[in-house]
């Protein structure tokens, strides 16, 4: 998946691109580096370590949260999603949780779910959130790693049956 968002490049030569689940923010991509990055890191899929031989590459270690505030492409999105946002920036705040960023994203699919947000390095997809979800997220998913399972919308790392196990369904009622 590729979307934008609102996170502030690092660097004052082109900008930032966050690959997960690689966990790895490559600095200063310019238009002049976008063919060859593309080249490299998705047509030949080498290594990380070439990728930084040409751009300037850094280990992401903090969690992060993406929401969905694309309101041109859906408007719950848009409504929703700034007001998730800023939820989550004041429960984070309020646990002294310091190793998460919130950012608003373009475009993640599943806007009939609105308010939707996918937590990185885990894959995790939420769905239907509203502000009264957000202290949930922040206690049982990101400080006690547990899915909260009456919103979870699925893993990206995981296949249909291993999904529904996790969300405690049999398969069989699916």
């Amino acid at each position: 998946m590729v979307t934008a968002s609102d996170e502030p490049s690092l660097s004052t030569d082109g900008l930032d691109l966050i690959i997960f689940p690689d966990n790895v923010r490559i600095q200063g991509v310019t238009m002049e580096k976008v063919e060859e990055l593309i080249h490299r890191f998705f047509v030949q899929q080498q290594p990380q370590q070439d990728i930084c031989d040409f751009l300037t590459c850094e280990r992401v270690s903090m969690q992060y949260v993406l929401v969905c505030v694309h309101r041109k492409r859906d408007k719950r999105c848009g409504v929703a999603g700034p007001l998730l946002v800023e939820e989550f920036k004041k429960s984070l705040a309020k646990h002294n949780v310091n190793d998460v960023r919130v950012v608003g994203t373009s475009h993640i699919g599943g806007h009939k779910f609105a308010g939707t947000l996918i937590t990185y390095p885990s894959g995790d997809w939420y769905g239907r959130l509203t502000g009264c979800d957000v202290d949930n997220i922040v206690t049982q998913h990101l400080i006690n790693k547990r899915v909260v399972k009456s919103k979870w919308r699925g893993r990206f790392d995981m296949n249909k049956e291993q999904q529904l196990t996790c969300a405690g369904i049999a398969a069989s009622n699916w």
